[in-house]
């Protein structure tokens, strides 16, 4: 009898147990390592959001020749026999004043000073392109100060795109760099008028670094598109605008933007094919997006030319004029007519100091009516610099499925700043707490 009872006891005791271990299980276990932070297994699903993240940067000094606001229409018009090379005719069909100009030459060819001049008397930017003076010595030294200097002797407001597409030039990388920074030095003891532009081809985008010069050496960074006509499946639509997002990713922390050579062809000589759609699909895609998601491009230089007849250094196989073809031509006209898109250089606010937003490309979660961002966030580069004295904080972080959390509003507490969400445009701003 006494063995029966001690049996039942002893599964009471089980039972008892095995209810309070399954009682523990359904709750949150939270580590007890602060260094860890909260591991949460939450009944509650983590969800990720459509919000884009930003954060205010208060002390950006602005770069030669950057509006404080909106993006400079450019075009190339010098190779397009239809409108007579002529800047007021392609005005007059794009129905809209452009900022900026676009002309070619290499290294140690006289300067174009009727053209220049031309500029200037339509109050228009130059922007020139320099080109190596020839593919075998590219890198010829002796030149550039003679160059400068005659950029330099009207101090004409322009902008110099030197050597664009550094990938495609004789010699390593190390040679590039070297003679970009003698070239943006002798630009800049002789012709200070000239804002330097480092560009880049969307091709060679994710290799770009290896040919970077470095912040001290150029003014603006460039983006050179010119598209295939037949795009590729995996080109098209939004992986053009992949190539424009990354861009703005890997540079809008260092200098203003350009989209600086811009070519959609709507007919190719590959297929004797149209490709009218497409090319409408393309610019809107390309234009509205610049406009609503990346306020750090500040320029846009449509490159109006029919490839197939010129004699051009790209290949001649495609159509980018946007004054030939009249769909083409009503959608662009549709595009540039927004006041964003700017008729005139600004040149009163070169280094003024104001507010600029950058972009955090990193997902926001919620939970449990909090908003969550992923350690990610910390490791940009702008951020560990702006902000180093977050690293040495003691927020604990929240460890979901082996992702490292921080709570939004912590951050903002640590950094000094406040968060505010526009729902409609579904954004949230990190700014500066003025209170």
């Amino acid at each position: 009898m006494k063995k029966r009872q001690w049996i039942i006891t002893y599964l009471s005791i089980i039972i008892i147990l095995f209810i309070f271990y399954s009682m523990a299980q359904s709750h949150y276990s939270v580590s007890t390592i602060p260094d860890e932070g909260k591991d949460l297994f939450q009944e509650e699903p983590l969800l990720l959001t459509p919000y884009q993240l930003w954060i205010e940067d208060k002390d950006y000094s602005l770069s030669l020749y950057e509006p404080k606001e909106g993006c400079y229409a450019g075009a190339y018009i010098l190779s397009n026999k239809e409108i007579n090379f002529d800047i007021y005719e392609f005005e007059n069909k794009t129905k809209k004043p452009h900022s900026i100009y676009i002309r070619n030459m290499k290294l140690g060819e006289p300067f174009p000073l009727d053209w220049v001049l031309e500029c200037y008397s339509y109050m228009k930017t130059p922007h020139i392109i320099i080109h190596p003076p020839s593919e075998s010595f590219p890198y010829q030294e002796h030149l550039l100060e003679q160059t400068a200097k005659e950029f330099g002797e009207f101090f004409i407001p322009m902008f110099v795109q030197f050597y664009p597409n550094p990938s495609q030039y004789f010699g390593n990388h190390i040679q590039y760099q070297d003679f970009f920074q003698k070239a943006y030095y002798a630009f800049k003891t002789n012709a200070p008028n000239v804002s330097i532009i480092w560009s880049i081809a969307y091709e060679n985008l994710y290799d770009s670094y290896l040919y970077d010069p470095g912040d001290t050496y150029f003014d603006w960074i460039g983006l050179n598109m010119y598209l295939p006509s037949k795009i590729e499946e995996e080109k098209k639509g939004e992986t053009i605008l992949q190539y424009i997002h990354d861009f703005y990713m890997i540079y809008q922390c260092r200098k203003p933007l350009m989209i600086s050579q811009l070519g959609v062809p709507h007919y190719s000589k590959k297929d004797h094919r149209y490709y009218i759609k497409e090319a409408k699909q393309t610019l809107n895609s390309i234009y509205n997006a610049v406009e609503a998601r990346y306020p750090r491009i500040k320029a846009i230089h449509y490159m109006d030319i029919n490839n197939m007849e010129t004699n051009s250094s790209y290949a001649n196989w495609e159509n980018f004029s946007i004054t030939e073809e009249m769909e083409i031509l009503h959608t662009y006209q549709k595009l540039i007519k927004s006041p964003h898109y700017l008729e005139e250089l600004d040149v009163k606010h070169t280094g003024d100091v104001q507010s600029r937003w950058i972009l955090m490309d990193t997902p926001v979660y919620s939970l449990q009516q909090g908003l969550y961002i992923s350690n990610v966030f910390l490791k940009y580069p702008y951020f560990k610099d702006l902000y180093p004295k977050f690293n040495n904080t003691t927020v604990e972080p929240l460890i979901i499925k082996d992702q490292t959390l921080y709570s939004l509003e912590n951050i903002c507490d640590v950094i000094g700043y406040q968060f505010k969400i526009d729902e409609i445009n579904k954004q949230i701003y990190l700014t500066l707490n003025r209170s």
